[in-house]
């Protein structure tokens, strides 16, 4: 039973995050092996369920280890219909489905925000997104770093990291559970293929502590390798958690997928074991040894009668009952639907329309998981912007642009029933409401602001062209300007 990926806490701050009247330990190269130690044991707790819902992920599920058990069975199909593959697929395709923008609040930075743009594409941060959202999606959270270009050094100067979760973790204050102290992240030293230790990173918002250790349960005082500063004033692991609680968008159900898979397979047991049910004779004569052997062969059974009793022929099969079964499945998948958030692909039928069908499908649902995702995530680019801001200004864009200047942008494009959408824009048009209430009605796209400065400008646009196509009337004359008198000369 998954309930979501446990949060890291610490009270032990480094000095720059003590407030005052503060009593406790500092964050430093002597404290930070009993740190990292009591956080490794939260955090193996966490990656155990990772590497489960990988495992789910890929189709590893828990009908492949029936008859595993030591039950045997004479026929056990293994069915396994992947729904977590296929949920995340939509979810993610549908609330990233062009990417994450930053875009300008003031056009005094329209250049510097297009810099950071061109930046992040050479960065090929759309691909870095994709993997966040995969991860995301599956794991409840995800873990990136940004730091100044050092190890490859390119046109871009700073570069971005996506991290294994597997091997990294964010500690947060236990003053301020939204306030990150310290990101870890840690890899493997390999002599061909062995490991013969571990390299820890650990970051601060002002310096990057260095331990090898030849253990995944953490560091000691002696592993203590090098401490040295940096100027980034934020922890530049990045955490992008799903939701508060850290949960993936599918692993709440997974023993509904386990109970689907058990559906399908023993479905499936049932046609198999009719096309290999046995032939039951009734009232014949005892086979010879011989014709025993052939007769096992073929799956038939002979039961001899006494004389006189008609003779029958039947086969031995014990079916499940089919309307009972699908009814079970549907319910099934309908529940899982409705605890994923993702909209059944069949019409309801009747005389259902528009938003009342959406609504009835699920589509609604699937957006409200959007919704929530984005705003996480929202927070974690904030955070990745920051960073990136103090690497690039004031050489790349201005000393004056601060996050607060731009914009975070996961546009979600929103056709579906947009003749009637754009039908009723236009009657509140007519009728002089304002375009801040006519674009929240219409909701046919995630950035409401850009809609309407598009639409502001495609007005201007179009008058300017109305006033230029318009020819001068010949029946109009100019009105006479009087001319004027120079006195000047009779004085």
């Amino acid at each position: 039973m998954f309930r979501g990926r446990r949060q890291i806490l610490t009270s032990c701050l480094p000095k720059q995050m003590q407030p005052k009247g503060y009593s406790g330990a500092t964050l430093d190269q002597n404290t930070l092996p009993k740190e990292i130690s009591s956080a490794i044991m939260i955090h193996n707790r966490n990656v155990e369920d990772i590497r489960k819902l990988r495992a789910v992920f890929k189709g590893d599920q828990d009908i492949l280890k029936r008859g595993k058990d030591g039950t045997d069975r004479f026929v056990n199909n293994m069915v396994v219909i992947n729904y977590a593959n296929a949920f995340t697929r939509q979810i993610v395709g549908y609330t990233y489905p062009d990417g994450i923008q930053f875009v300008q609040n003031d056009e005094t930075f329209l250049v510097d925000v297009e810099k950071i743009n061109r930046f992040m594409k050479a960065e090929d941060k759309n691909t870095l997104d994709k993997i966040m959202a995969d991860e995301q999606s599956i794991f409840g959270t995800h873990f990136r770093a940004i730091l100044p270009d050092a190890i490859m050094p390119d046109e871009t100067p700073f570069e971005i990291v996506n991290l294994n979760p597997d091997y990294t973790f964010v500690a947060y204050s236990s003053y301020n559970t939204q306030l990150p102290v310290y990101g870890c992240t840690f890899y493997p030293i390999l002599d061909g293929q062995t490991i013969t230790g571990y390299v820890y990173q650990i970051y601060t918002s002002n310096m990057c502590y260095t331990y090898k250790s030849i253990s995944t349960y953490g560091v000691q005082t002696q592993d203590f390798v090098s401490a040295k500063p940096h100027i980034l004033r934020s922890v530049p692991i990045i955490e992008y958690a799903n939701n508060e609680f850290r949960m993936g968008d599918w692993e709440m159900a997974v023993e509904l997928f386990n109970s689907i898979n058990n559906m399908a397979s023993d479905s499936l047991n049932d046609v198999t074991q009719t096309v290999l049910s046995y032939l039951v004779l009734f009232g014949v004569d005892t086979p010879t040894p011989e014709e025993l052997a052939d007769m096992k062969k073929n799956r038939t059974m002979t039961f001899p009668g006494a004389v006189g009793v008609t003779q029958n022929a039947k086969f031995l099969t014990a079916q499940l009952d089919g309307s009972s079964a699908d009814l079970l499945r549907t319910y099934l998948e309908n529940a899982l639907r409705v605890v994923v958030g993702i909209p059944d692909r069949n019409s309801s039928g009747g005389g259902d329309t528009g938003a009342a069908i959406d609504a009835k499908n699920g589509w609604r649902e699937i957006d409200t998981v959007a919704r929530n995702k984005t705003m996480f995530t929202e927070a974690a680019e904030r955070k990745l912007l920051r960073i990136a801001l103090q690497i690039l200004s004031p050489k790349h864009v201005s000393s004056d642009l601060t996050v607060v200047d731009v914009d975070i942008k996961i546009p979600r494009n929103k056709s579906d029933n947009l003749q009637t959408k754009t039908q009723a824009a236009l009657n509140m048009s007519q009728m002089g409401m304002d375009k801040a209430d006519i674009v929240e009605v219409l909701d046919t796209t995630t950035d409401h602001e850009g809609q309407i400065k598009r639409w502001e400008a495609a007005e201007k646009q179009k008058q300017v062209a109305s006033v230029k196509a318009t020819p001068p009337d010949p029946n109009k004359t100019d009105p006479v300007q009087p001319v004027p008198v120079d006195n000047s000369a009779k004085q």
